[in-house]
């Protein structure tokens, strides 16, 4: 889509940051010194793109899910062909990920609507749940 993302390691935050290239003005070189000792040995971006949303960071959490079977193309196309899902009856599936919590991730979720549920950890269950209460209260 044209976004352009430069993935890197931030010493002020202590963590792995993203940062949206094609959005940037008045960038500049400068010389500072790099806490060499602090950073990642080694950064998987595959691995961190299945976690990130729309490159969103935040706390990463292995997050439980249950899903209607009908979109488990929608889920293997974000987390991998290689994730592992458990059949239900009732034509749903049940998997975990981990996640990076994000307001875009919610929104991913709300987008699936009731074919996907989050089922735990209790509380991204509650940080979900009171999200919905926000928005439903701005409407109602």
């Amino acid at each position: 889509n044209d976004n352009y993302y430069l993935i890197g390691y931030h010493d002020n935050h202590n963590a792995v940051t993203t940062y949206r290239v094609d959005r940037m003005q008045e960038v500049e070189v400068i010389d500072a010194d790099i806490n060499a000792a602090a950073r990642p040995q080694s950064l998987d971006i595959s691995e961190h793109r299945k976690q990130a949303f729309s490159m969103f960071g935040g706390e990463s959490v292995e997050v439980y899910f249950e899903a209607d079977k009908s979109i488990l193309d929608v889920i293997y196309d974000k987390f991998g062909e290689n994730l592992p899902v458990y059949c239900k009856p009732d034509n749903r599936v049940t998997f975990s990920a981990t996640i990076q919590l994000s307001p875009v991730f919610f929104g991913w979720c709300c987008m699936l609507g009731e074919k996907l549920k989050i089922v735990g950890p209790e509380s991204v269950v509650s940080k979900i749940s009171i999200r919905l209460k926000k928005l439903f209260s701005s409407y109602a």
